[in-house]
C-alpha cells in the first residue's frame, strides 16, 4: 500500500488502533506503520506521549527503520514528530505549497484523519528506510530439523524471548530452524538464531518438530520378521515395505533392517 492509498482509505475517518484513549495522533501513526509500511508495532507501542519517541530508547529503535531528514526536504509519506508540551504530536507529511500540509488526527483535538497545516516548530522528520531489517527464511522444509513455519510477513523478531525485549527486525514468510524455546509473558518463544526470538501464535506460526530418526534392528540367529514386528509394535507387511523385501523369509544374520 502506498501513502496515497493509505490517505484515501482513512481520510475523514477515525482510527483507534489500540482501542484505548480514543482517536489519538498515535493511532493514525501506528496504523500507517503497520498497514502501509509493514513495520512491527513495537516501534511506537509503549511510548506514552509521542514526544517520547524522540528520546532513548525509542529514538534508537525508530532509527533502525527510519532515516532522519531535514524538514525542508520532506517527501510525501515521511513522518513528523513534534516535541511540544504536554505530549507532542505525530503526523504524516503530505505536500508543501508554501505551507506544510500533514495527514493528521486529533489536531485540532477531537478531529478525524484529515489534511492539516501544522506549525513547523519543535519538529523532527523521518523517512522510512528503503529496506527494512529482515530475517531470511530457509528455502524449504527440512524434516530432519526442528523448524517453525512463519505464515505471515513482517513477524516481529526480538533480541530475547520476552515482550519487553528490543524489536530488531521482521521475519518473512517461510521455514526457520529453531534451537531453543521458553515460556514468557503468556507466549511460547522460539529462538531462530542468536538473539533472534519470535512469539508463537497459531494464526502466524506452525511448529514443525523434526521427525524421529529412522530406527534400525540387526537380525540375529533365528530371528524372523514376525517376531521382530511384534517386538517393535509393527507388522510384517510394514517391515517388508520399509526394507523392500519381496517375501518374509529374506532375513539373514547380521542384516540391518529398518523398523520405523
Amino acid at each position: 500500500m502506498t501513502y496515497q492509498e493509505f490517505k484515501n482509505k482513512y481520510n475523514e475517518k477515525f482510527i483507534d488502533y489500540d482501542g484505548s484513549y480514543g482517536n489519538q495522533c498515535w493511532d493514525l501513526a501506528q496504523q500507517y506503520f503497520t498497514e502501509c509500511l509493514g513495520l512491527p508495532d513495537t516501534i511506537l507501542s509503549g511510548c506514552g506521549y509521542v514526544k517520547n519517541m524522540l528520546k532513548p530508547p525509542k529514538i534508537d529503535l525508530l532509527l533502525q527503520y527510519f532515516d532522519e531528514v531535514d524538514r525542508h526536504t520532506m517527501e510525501a509519506g515521511d513522518v513528523a514528530i513534534w516535541n511540544y508540551k504536554p505530549g507532542g504530536h505525530i503526523a504524516i507529511f503530505d505536500t508543501y505549497d508554501g505551507r506544510a500540509w500533514y495527514f493528521s488526527q486529533n489536531y485540532p483535538e477531537g478531529t478525524n484523519c484529515h489534511l492539516q497545516i501544522i506549525p513547523e516548530t519543535n519538529l523532527r522528520s523521518f523517512r522510512p528506510k528503503k529496506t527494512q531489517p529482515q530475517v531470511t527464511p530457509n528455502v524449504a522444509r527440512d524434516e530432519s530439523k526442528n523448524q517453525i513455519e512463519v505464515k505471515v510477513n513482517n513477524l516481529n523478531v526480538r533480541t530475547d524471548g520476552t515482550t519487553s525485549a528490543e524489536s530488531i527486525g521482521v521475519a518473512k514468510m517461510g521455514y526457520y530452524d529453531y534451537y531453543e524455546t521458553k515460556e514468557n509473558d503468556g507466549y511460547t518463544w522460539y529462538r531462530i538464531d542468536m538473539f533472534q526470538w519470535v512469539a508463537y501464535n497459531e494464526e502466524w506460526i506452525n511448529v514443525l518438530p523434526a521427525k524421529k530418526e529412522n530406527e534400525y534392528y540387526t537380525l540375529n540367529y533365528n530371528d524372523i520378521l514376525e517376531n521382530v514386528a511384534k517386538k517393535y509394535n509393527t507388522t510384517v507387511d510394514e517391515l517388508m515395505k520399509l526394507n523392500k523385501f519381496n517375501y518374509p523369509n529374506d532375513e539373514n544374520i547380521g542384516l540391518r533392517i529398518r523398523i520405523k
